[in-house]
């Protein structure tokens, strides 16, 4: 298991909780902190380090914890002074033409890196707004097309992958300005693409053909700021209320099939095989 803990340092431990090695990357200095996680990948450990003004790719072996290899990427400021400049993606495994690529939403741009030597493949351009050059969330890559969106009402894109050097021209096939937060990660399901609190309280379904919102609706209760994930044939997402809401994935309407609720002051924890409910 690996753990980025910041500023603090990275950190591999095996399943007995023993400390196998650590490795400092350097300081992460930013008004909002940091949010990207380790992605493992055979024999190595991939990290988004940023944001703030040293934002890298770096890859070490996951034996080891030695450097591989490390990629500058455009830092920023670690304010809004005078421009606010943040990734806090988590880069994802895909497969680009059979080939594995690490891909990550920077704060201008999407990007394509050889795992192998952190060499930047390809990059399309257009997540920047004018509040920002902001991400929060990693880009969903279904198929052989992607979507990636910008934070702090920025925009949304969809993108072909692959190519060599700046491929904006030829591989962005759409971009739609935001006026809503993107704060949140999204699924994709048979074509479509489900986002919660595009819009405070609000869902929308978008096509990642074309970009269209295919609807939107509202939300029974409270904003979410956490992820829509896919379990079997329902979607769920869980709203600041503590409330989860589950739908069926459907491009032509909101489908909700329940909402089910902690209540407040609990949290739940599962030490499998029983479930500890802790109420304050």
């Amino acid at each position: 298991m690996v753990v980025w803990h910041g500023s603090a340092g990275l950190f591999c431990y095996d399943h007995a909780g023993k400390l196998l090695w650590k490795h400092d990357p350097g300081d992460v200095l930013h008004i909002w902190g940091y949010a990207s996680s380790p992605v493992i990948y055979n024999d190595r450990v991939f990290l988004h380090h940023g944001p703030g003004v040293e934002s890298f790719m770096i890859s070490l072996e996951l034996s080891t914890g030695k450097v591989l290899w490390k990629t500058k990427e455009a830092g920023g400021a670690n304010d809004r002074n005078p421009r606010m400049v943040a990734s806090f993606s988590t880069p994802v495994i895909a497969s680009v033409g059979g080939v594995d690529q690490l891909i990550c939403s920077m704060p201008t741009r999407v990007a394509g890196f050889d795992p192998g030597t952190g060499e930047v493949l390809w990059s399309i351009a257009g997540l920047p707004s004018p509040r920002g050059d902001l991400v929060y969330t990693s880009p969903l890559i279904p198929g052989n097309v992607g979507v990636a969106r910008g934070g702090y009402q920025g925009p949304r894109m969809g993108f072909r992958l692959g190519g060599s050097g700046d491929v904006t021209k030829t591989h962005r096939l759409w971009r739609v300005e935001e006026k809503q937060p993107q704060r949140i990660g999204r699924v994709w399901s048979w074509g479509y693409v489900y986002i919660a609190n595009a819009g405070p309280g609000t869902i929308e379904c978008i096509s990642v053909k074309t970009g269209k919102v295919a609807w939107k609706d509202r939300l029974p209760s409270g904003n979410a700021w956490g992820s829509t994930v896919r379990a079997g044939d329902h979607l769920y997402v869980t709203d600041q209320g503590a409330t989860t809401h589950v739908f069926r994935p459907s491009p032509k309407k909101f489908e909700l099939v329940a909402s089910n609720g902690l209540g407040p002051g609990r949290k739940a924890i599962r030490p499998r095989p029983s479930l500890m409910v802790r109420s304050f």
